[in-house]
């Protein structure tokens, strides 16, 4: 399953669930799932799909960390988002991790009223 993941095979993760694959295996040395694999290389359709089947956003790889981590340290809003949605994340830090989703948010529309002002001024 990290395979499919990792190259973002959405279908052939389907064909796997569907085949009664764990989906909680994890590598051999770093220990980390699929859904780690989902989160690290942004593969949004095998991330919907592993919650979908019941993947813990939970798990620890040999660091400590869970997807959340790696979200979070990629700057990802988007996948913090919809973890915070499925609560996936540790109750103390949802709060810390919220105002970072908005505040990142609010940053990006800020970016965007401001390019399309440059380029009224740009014309």
């Amino acid at each position: 399953m990290c395979v499919c993941v990792f190259e973002g095979y959405a279908g052939m993760l389907q064909y796997l669930y569907d085949m009664k694959c764990d989906i909680h295996l994890t590598t051999a040395t770093l220990r980390r799932t699929a859904f780690h694999f989902a989160v690290l290389r942004h593969k949004m359709a095998c991330f919907h799909k592993l919650l979908s089947f019941g993947a813990k956003p939970d798990a620890r790889d040999t660091f400590g960390n869970t997807p959340c981590h790696y979200a979070a340290e990629d700057g990802d809003v988007i996948i913090l988002d919809v973890l915070l949605r499925h609560r996936a994340v540790d109750p103390n830090a949802q709060v810390r991790l919220r105002s970072l989703v908005i505040s990142d948010s609010d940053s990006r529309r800020r970016k965007h009223r401001m390019t399309k002002v440059n380029k009224k001024f740009s014309l």
